[in-house]
C-alpha cells in the first residue's frame, strides 16, 4: 500500500495530551487485562449502528475525519509524565495508569498510534447492524490502545454517520415528491440544491458545524456552513474541483427593518438593484408577510422582478394567523402562500409534462423555520394536492438536521471488542471471541469481512468467502493514511446507490 501524507489539521482542534483523550476508566484497563499469568496481545474490536435504531440504513461517513484526527497525533515521553501525574491526581492512585504501551509507541513507533483501521467506503449505505469500522492493534505491547480510543473512535464515526443518514432522508422525500410532480431530467438537476444547511448556529460547537456540514454535503450542495467548506477544500489536492457547496445572497429580518415599516419596501428595491441577476432570497414576514407577497408579486416590483435574470426567492419565516389568531400549520401556510402566487402570477404559471403547476422563472419559495422531516412531507403532500410542482420550493433546515433529536443512540452505534489474544507465560497463545449477549445488545465475535452476496450486504467470517469481496479497507495503519476520497467520489457512490435502490 501506499499511504497518503495529509496536510491540515482543522479536523484536529485539541491540542493537549492525545493520551488523555479517553475515559477516565479506560485507564484503569490494562492491569484487569494483565497479570502474572498472561498477557494481552492483540485486540480486534468494530463499530456498528445496531439494529434499533431510526433509520433501517445508514450514510457512512466520519472515517476521514477519524484517520486525519489519529494520523496527527505523535506521543511523546512528556505525554507519559503528564498523564502519569494527571492519574495519580485524578483516581488518589498511584498505581492505576500503565505507562507500557505508551512507552513503546514512543520507542518503537515514533510516537505514531500503532492501530490498523478499516472501514467501508465513505458514503456507502448500509443496513443496521453492520460493521462500518474496525480497529485492530499492530503491536503486542499495544494491544489495549484500542479500547482506549473507544470514545475518540465513536465520536468522529456515530456523528457524521448520523447527520449524513438524516441529511438522506430529507432528500429522499423531496426525492419522492419530486419524481411525482416533475420532470425527471429537471428532478435530477434540482435535488441537490432543494435542501440546504442551515445548521452552523444550530450546532453545539464550531466543530460539530463543520463536521455536520460536511456530512450533509456529502448528500446535498445546499449551504451556509462556510467552515464545511473550507475544510473539504483544504483536504483535496485537486485545485481544479468544483465549489462543493452553494448558497444565495439573502436578507434577514434586520436588514428588512432597516428603514423602519414604511421602507420596507425601499429596502427591497435597494436589494434587487445591488443583486440584479442571480437567486436572491428575500425574507417575508418582517411586518405583514401576506402583504410583502403581494407587494413583490404586482406593481413596480413585479415589473423588477420579472425583468431579472434570476430568481427572486420569498422566504416566510413564521405562519400565516387563522381568524381565531391560532397560527396555521406550516402546510397550511405554504398552501396560503402558493394561492397568492398564483392570484398574481397567473398568466406567466406554466403546466409542466405530468401535469403540475410551475411558477415563472422568476419566482421561487424557501421554507426554513423549525422544519423536520415531518412537516416538509406534510407540506410537499399539500403542494401536490394544490396541484404544485415540488420544484416550486427549497427547504433549510438548522438543529433540527445537526443537533436536535441526534445522539449516539440514534442509530444505536456501539464499538465492541470481537476479538482478543493472550500470550501465556509458557509462550503459548490464547485467542479469545468476545460476543455480549445481553438482549437488544447482542455483539459479534470473531474477525469478519463485510461483502455484498445475493445483492445484499452482509457480516460474514473472515476469509470465509475469498471470492467475494471485502468491503473493508485499510483507511490507516500505524500513523499513515491509505485510503482518501474527495467529495466527488463520495458524492458518486451516495448517488450511484440511490439511483439503484429506494434512497
Amino acid at each position: 500500500m501506499t499511504s497518503i501524507k495529509m496536510t491540515s489539521t482543522k479536523f484536529n482542534t485539541y491540542s493537549g495530551n492525545p493520551i488523555l483523550q479517553s475515559d477516565s476508566y479506560k485507564f484503569s484497563h490494562p492491569n484487569m487485562y494483565n497479570d502474572a499469568e498472561r498477557k494481552i496481545v492483540y485486540t480486534h474490536a468494530y463499530l456498528e449502528a445496531r439494529p434499533g435504531g431510526k433509520h433501517s440504513s445508514v450514510v457512512v461517513a466520519g472515517i476521514q475525519a477519524l484517520v486525519n484526527k489519529l494520523a496527527s497525533i505523535t506521543i511523546t515521553n512528556e505525554h507519559i509524565t503528564e498523564a502519569i501525574d494527571f492519574c495519580n491526581k485524578h483516581f488518589n492512585n498511584s498505581s492505576v495508569f500503565d505507562p507500557t504501551p505508551w512507552r513503546a509507541i514512543v520507542d518503537k513507533h515514533q510516537g505514531k498510534i500503532p492501530l490498523n483501521i478499516s472501514a467501508i467506503p465513505e458514503g456507502t449505505i448500509v443496513p443496521l447492524g453492520t460493521p462500518l469500522v474496525t480497529v485492530e492493534s499492530t503491536d503486542p505491547d499495544c494491544a489495549t490502545v484500542v479500547t482506549h480510543y473507544e470514545g475518540l473512535i465513536q465520536k468522529a464515526i456515530w456523528y457524521m454517520t448520523t447527520v449524513a443518514t438524516v441529511s438522506l432522508e430529507y432528500s429522499s422525500i423531496i426525492k419522492k415528491y419530486l419524481n411525482l410532480t416533475t420532470p425527471k431530467d429537471v428532478a435530477d438537476a434540482i435535488l441537490p440544491f432543494l435542501h440546504h444547511d442551515f445548521g452552523f448556529r444550530g450546532a453545539a460547537s464550531d466543530e460539530a458545524a463543520m463536521l455536520a456540514g460536511i456530512a450533509h454535503l456529502y448528500i446535498s450542495m445546499g449551504t451556509d456552513t462556510v467552515s464545511a467548506i473550507e475544510m473539504i477544500n483544504d483536504l483535496i489536492f485537486n485545485a481544479d474541483m468544483p465549489m462543493p457547496g452553494y448558497s444565495v445572497p439573502a436578507s434577514e429580518h434586520n436588514v428588512m427593518m432597516s428603514k423602519g415599516r414604511k421602507g420596507e419596501f425601499d429596502v427591497v428595491r435597494h436589494i434587487l438593484s445591488v443583486y440584479k441577476t442571480g437567486i436572491l432570497s428575500c425574507v417575508a414576514d418582517t411586518y405583514d408577510m401576506r402583504n410583502f407577497i403581494e407587494q413583490v408579486t404586482t406593481g413596480e416590483l413585479y415589473t423588477i422582478i420579472m425583468a431579472r435574470d434570476g430568481k427572486f426567492v420569498i422566504r416566510p419565516d413564521s405562519s400565516f394567523l387563522k381568524e381565531d389568531g391560532s397560527e396555521m400549520s406550516t402546510a397550511e401556510t405554504i398552501s396560503e402562500i402558493f394561492k397568492i402566487l398564483e392570484k398574481n402570477l397567473k398568466d406567466h404559471i406554466t403546466i409542466n409534462a405530468l401535469g403540475f403547476k410551475v411558477l415563472p422563472s422568476q419566482y421561487g419559495v424557501i421554507y426554513g423555520d423549525g422544519l423536520d422531516v415531518a412537516k416538509v412531507e406534510l407540506i410537499l403532500s399539500q403542494m401536490m394536492k394544490d396541484g404544485w410542482s415540488a420544484s416550486n420550493i427549497v427547504f433549510g433546515t438548522g438543529g433540527n438536521l445537526v443537533q436536535k433529536g441526534i445522539d449516539r443512540d440514534t442509530e444505536r452505534f456501539a464499538m465492541k471488542v470481537s476479538r482478543q489474544t493472550y500470550r501465556h507465560a509458557d509462550g503459548t497463545m490464547e485467542i479469545v471471541d468476545c460476543a455480549k449477549e445481553t438482549p437488544g445488545k447482542q455483539s459479534k465475535k470473531g474477525i469478519f469481512q463485510i461483502s455484498v452476496l445475493d445483492g445484499k450486504i452482509v457480516t460474514l467470517p473472515r476469509d470465509t468467502r475469498p471470492d467475494l469481496e471485502n468491503l473493508l479497507v485499510t483507511y490507516y495503519e500505524n500513523g499513515k493514511i491509505y485510503k482518501w476520497d474527495d467529495i466527488a467520489v463520495i458524492r458518486k457512490r451516495i448517488n450511484d446507490q440511490r439511483q439503484a435502490g429506494n434512497f
